[in-house]
């Protein structure tokens, strides 16, 4: 992987919530922002765009079973403005709203596991 998309990766998933400076990040590399998008597409499969709604999403789902936080409060720490364009993406991405995602993973920590077929 180019040391390059390493380094905006590091950036986007340490500061998750904030709005990059993808220009800003590219300058700093010492390349266009067009290079850029197209070494980190190459590199990951996704755009910056992309992984940044990922990793966002992802640390929302934690969020959801880890604390009692409003959904709006968390859809606000991982970045999201409107709470509306959070519920559609996290719907998209993991097939459930944010608050059934928090109901069947507090369900699934509850239940006891099922004896796996290859233990008898």
């Amino acid at each position: 992987m180019d040391k390059r998309v390493r380094a905006v990766l590091s950036v986007l998933d340490r500061d998750y919530s904030g709005v990059p400076d993808y220009a800003g990040i590219a300058s700093q590399l010492g390349v266009c922002l067009t290079r850029l998008e197209h070494l980190f597409k190459r590199d990951t499969g996704k755009s910056m765009r992309d992984h940044l709604r990922d990793r966002r999403l992802e640390a929302a789902a934690a969020m959801l079973v880890e604390t009692n936080q409003r959904v709006s409060e968390i859809a606000w720490a991982v970045g999201y403005k409107d709470v509306a364009n959070f519920n559609h993406a996290f719907r998209h991405m993991f097939g459930v709203s944010p608050s059934e995602y928090r109901i069947d993973r507090r369900i699934e920590q509850l239940l006891p596991s099922a004896p796996r077929s290859d233990q008898a």
